[in-house]
């Protein structure tokens, strides 16, 4: 029988569960990024662009700060959610649900892959070379260089936050039906 919640089993290896140092610093690396796109998304909710530019900043921001938070609460719990995931897959009567939240979560992670690779190539394809969320930076991107660094970052950070939302919020929902069984 495969693991059905290896992604999130993964992601609590990437946490530093029973790993060394380099996995704990990758999961300071992921986390600081996470904070540095909130960061870099706040000053644009007071920059004069318009109250629909400041709605999406805002809104960006606060989901990227609710990633950081709830990253740091998972490593906080790292462990007892290690111990609670391997009891989870032994409990009778519990696998069926396992597993299709399992199914649930890939394709929910297969269909957000492809519309974040959709959004992240949509400025090269069009030639528009407008970001399409209103980060802050300190220059102007102007320049294809400089669009493309800043977009990259933009990018790799929303991925980040948002494979670490779902794997976390899936966590939470395994607490829950544990709980609630």
């Amino acid at each position: 029988m495969s693991e059905p919640f290896s992604r999130q089993t993964w992601l609590l290896r990437q946490l530093g569960v029973g790993g060394g140092i380099k996995k704990r610093l990758q999961f300071y690396v992921a986390q600081g990024l996470v904070w540095i796109s909130a960061g870099t998304l706040v000053p644009s909710i007071v920059a004069p662009k318009g109250p629909a530019a400041a709605c999406l900043a805002l809104a960006a921001a606060l989901v990227s700060m609710g990633a950081g938070f709830k990253l740091s609460q998972v490593r906080r719990h790292s462990i007892l959610l290690k111990d609670l995931l391997s009891q989870i897959g032994v409990l009778p009567g519990s696998t069926g649900l396992l597993r299709r939240v399992g199914k649930v979560s890939k394709i929910y992670v297969l269909f957000l892959l492809v519309i974040l690779s959709a959004w992240m190539a949509y400025p090269w394809i069009s030639g528009d070379l407008r970001l399409l969320l209103p980060y802050w930076t300190p220059f102007e991107t102007d320049t294809f260089i400089k669009f493309s660094i800043v977009y990259f970052f933009a990018s790799i950070s929303l991925l980040a936050v948002a494979y670490t939302q779902e794997a976390v919020d899936t966590i939470v929902l395994l607490i829950a039906a544990y709980i609630c069984r």
